[in-house]
């Protein structure tokens, strides 16, 4: 923010590359991570973030949509050496479009992340957690069977709970 207008123009320039691999990259990222929230649906602390992740992505193109592509098209209608009068209010808000998009960006990056952090924790990819909760309702159940056999026990004639 500190280069004057016609090194600033200059500086654009550099950025003409980015565009194309963009304009791939970023609808990509939306749809596969889209699509990763829909097989991830049943899951539910792992879909929320990975749907979240989407939902920040997509806003990370839309804010970039709003602010920063309007600025790239003005700039683009511009004679080589041009310099509008109301430069400094187009760089600020091309500027704060990416400071914006980035941090959406981080959010969603952040939040695939966690969520293969959450789906891949060691006791819950082994199911041990699970297993645990089953093996211990399985056995309450057993209890349960057990005592109410031993309620209405005739006498062992049964033989139901003698093993």
């Amino acid at each position: 923010m500190k280069l004057g207008g016609h090194e600033y123009m200059m500086v654009q320039q550099i950025y003409t590359t980015f565009g194309p691999a963009a304009s791939v990259l970023e609808p990509g990222a939306i749809v596969v991570s889209a699509a990763l929230a829909f097989l991830v649906r049943r899951r539910w602390p792992v879909f929320a973030l990975t749907f979240g992740a989407a939902v920040a992505l997509a806003a990370a193109l839309g804010v970039w949509g709003a602010l920063v592509y309007p600025v790239n098209q003005r700039w683009a209608e511009l004679p080589p050496g041009a310099l509008p009068p109301d430069w400094q209010v187009l760089r600020a808000r091309w500027e704060y479009g990416h400071v914006a998009h980035a941090v959406l960006l981080a959010l969603g990056f952040a939040a695939l992340v966690t969520s293969v952090l959450v789906d891949t924790v060691p006791w819950r990819a082994s199911g041990r957690r699970r297993q645990g909760r089953r093996e211990a309702r399985r056995v309450g159940r057993s209890a349960a069977l057990l005592a109410a056999l031993d309620e209405s026990d005739d006498g062992g004639e049964t033989g139901l709970h003698e093993a």
